[in-house]
């Protein structure tokens, strides 16, 4: 079974993340049974970061999680 992501379209500041607009990433962990790490995406207008799932635990700094 396939599994799918759903992305954030806008960052907390509200800006658009598009294409050339946002950059996608992944942040290895072991918090999240299953998971094996965190999906993030960045703005490339305000640098923030937004991670999904959820981390489980001490905080990571610099990600907000959705």
């Amino acid at each position: 079974m396939a599994r799918y992501e759903r992305a954030p379209t806008i960052c907390p500041a509200g800006h658009r993340l598009a294409p050339n607009q946002v950059l996608v990433g992944w942040i290895p962990c072991d918090c999240t049974p299953g998971a094996g790490g965190h999906r993030t995406w960045t703005c490339r207008t305000c640098e923030v970061t937004i991670g999904s799932p959820p981390h489980v635990g001490p905080p990571r700094p610099g990600v907000r999680w959705s």
